[in-house]
This record gives C-alpha cells, sequence and structure tokens, in this order.
C-alpha cells in the first residue's frame, strides 16, 4: 500500500489514506443521553463510517420535571488498528515513499506510528534519497536496529550510457561516444532526463524510425547545444528559482560584481554555484576542489567570494525555503559538514541550460 510522503499533513493522514486504500470501513460512535426539563427525555445513538452517517434515536415524554440536565458522549476510532489489521490480514506490506517530502513537523510523529505498526509484525518499506537514510532514525531513535537499509544510488554515467546504446542499436544507429557522455553528464544521474534528451537528439538529427542499416553519427557541439536548448523548454523550474532568489530577503542584501558584467546578491551567487560545470547532484561545502566555496569565488570578478560563515547562513536559508509545502518536492538540502545536495535532476537541469545562470555558466567556463 503505497503513501506518498508529501500527503501526510496531519496526524491522521496515514490510516486514513491505509485504509481508504484497503476499503477499510471504521465505525465512530456516538451515544448521548439527556434528561431536559419540562420532562422530555431524548437518547440516540449516531454512526458515523468514513463519510456515512446514520443517525437512531427515539424521542418521547417521560413525565420528569427534573432541573437536572446530563450529557454523556463516547468515540471509538481506531484507523491504527483498523488498517494494521487489515494489512497483516491481506499479507500487504506498507510503503512510504518519498519520506524526505513529510512536513518536518509530522516526520517524528510518523516515525513513532511506524514503529507502532512494525511492533504488530506489519512489514514497512521506507523510500529515502540517499543522503537522507538516517532521518527516521534522526526523528526517532528507537527506530534504531529496527531498519534494515538496502542503497539505491542515483545512476552512473555508465549506466546512463547504456540506456542510449541499447535504444540507438534498436533503431540502427550508432552515436559518437563523446556526444553520449555529454548528455549522461547532463542527466545527472536521472534516466528518465537520459531517456528525455535521447529522444530530443533523435528529433535534432531527424530520426524518426529505424535505418535499414547501421548508420553513423557524429553528433556536433552546436546539435548537442540545440538538443539541450530543446529539451529545457519542457523542464519549468522558475517559481523555484525565483523563491530560491528572493526568500528572504536582507534588509541590506550583499552584493558581488559577477564575472562579465552585472552584478549577483548573495542569494543569487548562492544559486550560481549550483549550475557551474561540471554538474553535480553532490556539491562539498569547502575544502575539496570544486566545492561551494571554490566555484562562488569562480563567479566573481575579484575571485573572491563570500566567507564561509555568510556561504553557509545563506545555504541553510535557502534549504528552508526548499523544502517550503510551496514546492512541489524539496529541491535541494545543505548541511556544513556534507555540503549541498541538489534533490531532483531536473531542477539543476533548469539552472543550467535558462536563464541567467546559463550565460554566467558560459562565462565562467570559457574563462578556466
Amino acid at each position: 500500500v503505497k503513501v506518498p510522503g508529501s500527503s501526510l499533513y496531519s496526524e491522521e493522514s496515514l490510516w486514513r489514506i491505509v485504509s481508504a486504500k484497503l476499503e477499510v470501513r471504521v465505525d465512530r460512535k456516538a451515544t448521548t443521553q439527556t434528561t431536559m426539563e419540562k420532562g422530555t427525555e431524548v437518547e440516540g445513538e449516531v454512526g458515523l463510517e468514513l463519510g456515512v452517517v446514520s443517525l437512531g434515536g427515539k424521542i418521547g415524554g417521560s413525565g420528569k420535571t427534573s432541573q437536572e440536565r446530563s450529557f454523556e458522549h463516547a468515540i471509538e476510532d481506531d484507523l491504527f488498528g483498523a488498517a494494521t489489521d487489515e494489512l497483516l490480514r491481506k499479507g500487504r506490506f506498507l510503503f512510504i515513499d518519498d519520506f524526505h517530502t513529510i512536513p518536518s513537523t509530522m516526520k517524528r510523529y510518523v516515525a513513532a506510528q511506524l514503529k507502532a505498526a512494525a511492533e504488530k509484525n506489519v512489514k514497512i518499506v521506507l523510500a529515502e534519497v540517499p543522503h537522507m537514510a538516517d532521518d527516521p532514525i534522526a526523528n526517532l531513535p528507537d527506530l534504531s536496529g529496527r531498519i534494515e537499509r538496502i542503497e539505491f544510488s542515483y545512476w552512473s554515467a555508465e549506466d546512463l550510457v547504456s540506456i542510449a546504446m541499447k535504444g540507438f542499436e534498436k533503431l540502427n544507429v550508432i552515436i559518437n561516444e563523446s556526444a553520449l557522455l555529454a548528455i549522461a553528464d547532463e542527466s545527472a544521474g536521472s534516466p528518465q532526463l537520459m531517456q528525455r534528451l535521447c529522444l530530443d537528439l533523435c528529433k535534432e538529427l531527424e530520426i524518426s524510425e529505424a535505418r535499414p542499416a547501421p548508420e553513423r553519427f557524429q553528433v556536433r557541439l552546436d546539435q548537442l547545444n540545440a538538443v539541450f536548448g530543446t529539451t529545457i523548454r519542457s523542464v519549468d523550474y522558475s517559481a523555484s528559482i525565483y523563491l530560491l532568489e528572493n526568500t528572504p530577503k536582507p534588509a541590506a542584501p550583499r552584493v558581488f560584481r559577477a564575472k562579465g558584467e552585472g552584478t549577483l546578491t548573495m542569494n543569487e551567487l548562492a544559486v550560481a554555484t549550483l549550475s557551474l560545470s561540471p554538474p553535480k547532484i553532490n556539491i562539498p561545502f569547502v575544502a575539496q576542489r570544486d566545492s561551494l566555496e571554490e566555484r562562488a569565488a569562480r563567479l566573481v570578478a575579484d575571485d573572491k567570494g563570500p566567507d564561509r560563515e555568510l556561504l553557509a547562513e545563506t545555504f541553510s536559508q535557502m534549504t528552508e525555503v526548499a523544502q517550503n509545502k510551496s514546492f512541489k518536492i524539496p529541491t535541494l538540502d545543505f548541511k556544513p559538514h556534507r555540503g549541498v545536495t541538489i534533490l531532483d535532476p531536473y531542477f539543476l537541469y533548469s539552472l543550467r541550460w535558462s536563464g541567467r545562470y546559463y550565460d554566467l555558466r558560459m562565462i565562467v567556463d570559457q574563462s578556466r
């Protein structure tokens, strides 16, 4: 039973979704007894079954004249018990997809619910991005030792190239290896993005069906750039980029003179570091070649970027913005000891091939 992490926005969400998918009927029962003034007695029972309301009761004269008024109310609502029992009865397991997209205010509660379900022998699978695999344990240390990790990573360039080679082989087409590697680099570990780029390459080369005999293509740089320009039209993260650039707005923003021409605010400089070559999902913060600190220095005219404290503060604020509910999914995550992890390869692609950051990247790449 699959439950998207982003749908768990309240304490009832998890078991309501599971119950609905398993078609479990959970009764809510309320009983009331009221002795009313003037001797009219009302007794009744109300039953609610997942939105189906039934009312039953009786009204009659009892001859009572007491001024006494009493009210009794009891509710039985065991979504957890009903849902977990049905999972066990049907031999189904619970699959929480994208644990990192659960709102931060709900993660600890969800982790506690999963622990309780596991104690009933419910089988549970959590899908999480690699760099946040410890997130469930961080939110509930009691889960330590109860989780068996199965690691999956982003696709390697070699694996991505194999997608292209298998597809073009069926078309009886041979593409130069350097072009396939360039496409794999821009795919940033995403097989879906690799497939889309290969489709747009076919359109650029006017390959609409399998060739009758093997045909070799030597793809030029201008053709590759045309392909990347075509694909960007199907990838739009402009709203996300705008929010990262402009939230929060400091009272006196720090401004840097960019290479080429123009200026960059601190937020814009931080976003620009993500767009530089080579395209990377994981970028270390400092003390390594091609770190965020080194990339920031490459972007400014005097090769002197912001100090580490300001850079770390900016990326921490951007992480909070990126994980805001206005985004479809969080786009990046930053920890000073680890650096930045870009959670969505399409977001990285959008940064690299659209708008001002593409122009900046071209200037910086040419100056290296």
